[in-house]
């Protein structure tokens, strides 16, 4: 999101594909979109757009500047209409030109974008269905690098030992509490070495907190003793600062490993 009033400066990239798009709140009116690099809208049956109308689109594909993913597919971009050129009885596509002053993108896909930040590059896991959508995103995502391990004590040791070679933030992904408790000794041992690692864990959906699921559990407590920093991201709007906040904890001398819990 832009400063408060500013537009959106998303010019140079290819054309982006989108799709779920509404105007004014109003349900879909168009039944293709293309947004080109100059941010004009080609549509067809554009309906009744005027200028000022609101207008929200989701992404249908990615949307490279510079080899790198700047709008992941499946965000939502909104704006308003500042122009409108209707179509003609020749010439059925409509013009609109937006100024978009936000978009929102998913919590996956932020967290990936945070990591690409402070250069990471390689991530090392043991996934489970908690972090199947992280790793479909990883599946399309070429800026960080997975790493997988069929059980969470090595994993640990590949980041714990990747980290003290490079001296470079060591990720892991682990899956729900379980997981995590697979890993303790090998998270004892990166405290005590002051190894700077990430580790992550997926949580229970938060819906069902109240049943007690069974591979559910308070990941923060059991952390806590051996790291220097442990959360649980409740709030997706958190994300992007909770992972700065945990890579400057691990990296600032004494370095050492932090935990994050996501639901």
């Amino acid at each position: 999101t832009p400063p408060s009033g500013g537009a959106l400066n998303i010019s140079g990239f290819d054309t982006i594909t989108a799709t779920t798009v509404t105007l004014n709140d109003s349900a879909s009116i168009f039944s293709k979109i293309n947004i080109d690099a100059t941010g004009t809208i080609n549509v067809l049956n554009s309906g009744t757009a005027q200028v000022e109308d609101r207008f929200e689109a989701t992404t249908l594909v990615d949307v490279i500047v510079n080899g790198r993913v700047a709008i992941p597919a499946g965000s939502v971009m909104r704006g308003v209409v500042s122009a409108v050129a209707p179509a003609t009885r020749t010439n059925r596509t409509a013009r609109l030109t937006v100024s978009f002053d936000q978009v929102t993108i998913t919590g996956r896909d932020a967290f990936l974008r945070v990591l690409s930040d402070e250069g990471v590059t390689k991530m090392f896991g043991n996934p489970g269905t908690t972090e199947l959508p992280l790793n479909a995103a990883l599946a399309r995502d070429s800026r960080i690098e997975y790493r997988f391990a069929l059980h969470e004590t090595p994993v640990m040791a590949m980041a714990d030992g990747y980290s003290m070679a490079s001296g470079q933030l060591g990720v892991v992904n682990l899956h729900i509490s379980c997981g995590l408790g697979n890993a303790m000794g090998m998270l004892y041992n990166a405290y005590r070495e002051g190894t700077p690692l990430l580790v992550t864990a997926g949580q229970q959906d938060r819906r069902l907190a109240f049943e007690e699921p069974i591979l559910g559990g308070d990941m923060v407590a059991v952390t806590k003793p051996w790291t220097k920093w442990s959360y649980e991201v409740t709030r997706v709007q958190d994300l992007p600062v909770a992972l700065r906040r945990a890579a400057q904890a691990a990296l600032t001398p004494p370095t050492g490993p932090v935990f994050l819990s996501l639901p």
